[in-house]
Order: structure tokens, then sequence, then C-alpha cells
């Protein structure tokens, strides 16, 4: 409630919070820093996912007035470890967010990035009662952004047609069990790996990104070597990575992926799902299901003009990791 009134309409724009930071990140974005890079101490960790599916599904699209020709976004980017000012390009303006008066080393890695010339905001809640109050801001700050960068934040219409597309995938497969992974690349084949890798970054410039999108069991170990594989492939790039669970990221990140600026790079992994579950009353499984949806995605963003790497895992994704992870720090 007292977000609500710092943020209302009586209060001048150079005191509101929320007009603050929407300021921000627009008029950053508009200079070239488009990469909401959010780090955190432990206790507020999660909280970054939640701000991410805002900003992305907001602001991804076409602007209201370049006929359609004009596309802007504003990338968040979570998860990712703090590192030294040299391996971020100009495209980063990093958020901290605390709780309380712990800092775990996170004040001191801003302070340095902020040194170096990069832009930088400290958000610090009290209590763990100030997380509602924090997202009120986040969602004032987002729609503001967005005037800003000159899109319409509540709408969200390239997420439909991957949906569209899906369901194409499902009616074209018919009643034949999971859909094959088409135009994949067996991770067990090593040199193969490699040279799509190759393929996939050659042409990837500053300011452009990458996006991990993982159709795999979302276990604690599977977030560590996912978490680990986007730690390496920006040592290797020096390039913005992001990282989404497949089906949950197409309603959050989805939306800027294929309706913001054709600067983004996406590599699909997929595996073959040991046991399949039937989907109650109906005549397919939810491996078939899960995997149309990934079908349809791929389909949408190629045709928005993305490149798409897709990846199988095969039935043990989690062994195959250790491979891909030695493939990709060999190959790159």
């Amino acid at each position: 409630r007292s977000m609500a009134v710092a943020c209302g309409p009586r209060i001048p724009a150079a005191d509101n919070p929320g007009l603050r930071l929407g300021a921000a990140m627009g008029e950053l974005a508009l200079a070239g820093r488009n990469k909401v890079t959010f780090f955190t101490t432990p206790a507020v960790e999660a909280f970054p996912d939640w701000i991410e599916q805002l900003i992305a599904e907001s602001t991804g699209k076409a602007t209201l007035t370049g006929g359609g020709e004009v596309r802007r976004g504003i990338v968040p980017v979570a998860g990712e470890v703090p590192g030294s000012p040299e391996v971020y390009g100009q495209d980063r303006f990093f958020v901290g967010l605390f709780l309380g008066e712990d800092s775990r080393g996170i004040d001191g890695a801003l302070s340095r990035l902020e040194a170096a010339g990069h832009p930088v905001a400290r958000l610090r809640m009290r209590e763990a009662g100030d997380l509602g109050a924090e997202m009120f801001r986040w969602e004032v700050a987002t729609a503001a952004a967005s005037a800003v960068i000159d899109v319409n934040p509540f709408d969200q219409p390239d997420v439909q047609f991957a949906k569209e597309l899906a369901s194409q995938a499902m009616k074209e497969s018919g009643a034949s069990g999971a859909l094959a992974a088409q135009g994949a690349v067996e991770v067990k084949d090593s040199q193969a790996v490699g040279g799509a890798l190759r393929d996939w970054l050659d042409g990837a410039r500053p300011g452009d990104y990458l996006g991990i999108h993982a159709y795999l069991p979302p276990t604690p170990h599977m977030t560590d070597v996912l978490r680990a594989l986007q730690r390496l492939l920006h040592e290797k790039t020096r390039l913005a990575v992001t990282l989404g669970y497949g089906p949950r990221f197409l309603h959050s990140t989805g939306q800027l992926h294929k309706g913001g600026p054709a600067i983004g790079r996406f590599l699909q992994l997929v595996d073959v799902p040991k046991e399949d579950l039937a989907v109650p009353e109906t005549d397919y499984g939810f491996g078939k299901l899960i995997r149309a949806q990934a079908d349809g995605d791929r389909k949408a963003l190629e045709r928005r003009g993305r490149r798409v790497l897709r990846l199988q895992l095969g039935v043990d994704p989690e062994m195959a990791f250790d491979r891909l992870l030695q493939d990709v720090g060999l190959g790159l």
C-alpha cells in the first residue's frame, strides 16, 4: 500500500520510485543497454524469475509508431554469476536486490561494475514483507519503460503464434506417439555438436544474446548443470545468456524471443522420456505434447528469423550433460 501511494499520480515523477526505475530501464534500453542483469542475495534469489516474466512479456514487441517494422525489447538476465567488469559488454544495466543488511559479496561486485562505467541500481528490502512493494514497483517501472521504448506492455501477440504452430504439429503427427526431434543434433556425437555450436554462433555480434530453452525435467541437479552451461557460454562468448525451462518460459520470455529485436540465438535442449504418461481423455501422452510445444516454438522462432540449434540429449539427459559441457568448453 505504501509503494502504491509512492508511485501514485500526485507524486512528482522525479520522486516516484516506479517511474524512476522505469525511466532508467527505458532510456538505457534506447541507448543500447537493454540487458537488465540481476544479482541478488540468497534470500531473494528466486525473485528475478518473476521479474523476468514481467519485463520480457511486456516489452518484446513491435513499436506502436513504427508500422510493425521496428521491434524493441528489454532482455532480463537472471542466474548469471557476477563476473569482473571486463567480461561484460556495453549492453548491460545491473540491478542488485538485497534483503536486510545481507550483501554476500554482491555489493562489492556492483561497486566494481559501477567504477568501470556500467549503470547500476541497488534495491534493498528491509524485510520479507517488502517483496510485495517491490513487485508493485517493478510493475509500474515496466509499464513506464514500455512507454519510453514505445511498445504496448499489455498484449502478447507472439505467444499465440507459437501455440498455433504447436497445435498444428499435434494434428500433423496423428496418434503415433511422441514427435521425433526433427533436425536435432545428437549430443553423443561430439564432432557434430562442436560444428553445430560454431555454426550457431557464427556471426554473433556484441549486443546479441543467447537463450537456453530446456525441455527437460526441472530437477535441482538439472538446474545446476544448466546454470553451468549458462556460465560456460557466457565465458566463451561474452554475450548475455538467459535460461528457461520449457514449456514454462513460452508464457514469459517467449514473447520477447519472437516479438522483440532480432538479436537472440536459441539453444533448444530436448530428451527422450523414459516413460510417457497419458493425457487424460485424449489419445496422446505428455511426451508428445511437450515435443509439439518445442517444435512449435522452434518454427515460430525460425519464421521470425531467429537462429535455433536443437540438441537431443537422449534418455539420460543428466549424463549427457557431462559430455555437452566438455564439448562446449573444448569446441568454442
